[in-house]
């Protein structure tokens, strides 16, 4: 009887974890300014993701598809960051429908004639 019992509460336990790991959402976070380097997680795996970069005046596309465990990462040598260059608007859309989307907005910096 007690065997059965620990095996229902693992049972249960394995299975409230997998449940958590399905109810995460997508997240794309800026994982380094320069060059700029985008992280994904939590995508369906191999999901085929779409992410649009729009840094200042400049917009870049890309196909990219995600691993196994859901996940990309994305480096844009050309493109540094920085909170006065600009604002940084980024859309990651799955094609199974995961979809994340945020901007950071740039800041009021000094010029070197305010200094």
């Amino acid at each position: 009887m007690r065997a059965l019992i620990a095996a229902v509460i693992v049972a249960f336990l394995v299975g409230g974890g997998s449940a958590q790991a399905q109810d995460a959402k997508p997240r794309v976070r800026l994982h380094d300014t320069a060059p700029l380097t985008l992280r994904g997680v939590n995508f369906e795996p191999a999901e085929a993701v779409r992410l649009v970069v729009k840094l200042g005046d400049r917009t870049v596309v890309r196909k990219l598809q995600a691993t196994r465990s859901g996940s990309f990462t994305s480096i844009y040598p050309a493109m540094r960051y920085t909170r006065c260059n600009g604002s940084l608007e980024v859309t990651a859309s799955g094609r199974t429908g995961s979809r994340v989307s945020w901007e950071l907005t740039p800041l009021e910096c000094p010029t070197r004639a305010d200094e």
